[in-house]
């Protein structure tokens, strides 16, 4: 019988921007923001195979300035199987939306508001040769979208 977890968890967390819009020192001002991420994470597993399936929302709010304002998912879900003691086949899965503004900060340019969606598919299998030696073939299928405001 597998032993199954759920954690939620909450964080908050405040911070000040000096610079929060990449604008000219001139007539940059700085905004206090506010992220709140909550958090459910729910893992299980047997000797044979484990699953974790992670949720978690990120919500930045700014004080004075709420056009800055933005929000983030994050979804994961991964399965590992052991059909035998050499052999490990392993999935994972990630979608992630958020609508941000993307920020070059070695220029110190901001670039427009944009929706972004994240999907990627991890597949591998493992093969334990020896103790000090194991191959493991895997292949990856990523996509961004980004579509501006």
């Amino acid at each position: 019988m597998a032993e199954v977890t759920l954690r939620p968890s909450i964080t908050a967390e405040e911070r000040y921007d000096s610079n929060p819009e990449f604008g000219s020192d001139d007539g940059a001002h700085g905004d206090f923001a506010l992220t709140l991420t909550p958090e459910l994470k729910l893992i299980s597993g047997t000797q044979r195979s484990s699953l974790e399936a992670n949720y978690r929302l990120s919500s930045v709010i700014f004080h004075r300035d709420s056009v800055l304002n933005y929000t983030a998912h994050n979804a994961m879900l991964t399965v590992d199987l052991n059909p035998s003691t050499i052999t490990r086949i392993g999935l994972k899965g990630e979608y992630g939306r958020s609508k941000d503004s993307f920020d070059l900060l070695d220029t110190g340019v901001g670039v427009r508001y944009s929706d972004t969606t994240i999907r990627n598919l991890t597949a591998g299998v493992t093969r334990q040769a020896t103790s000090h030696l194991s191959l493991t073939l895997s292949a990856e299928d990523s996509e961004i979208e980004y579509a501006e405001e």
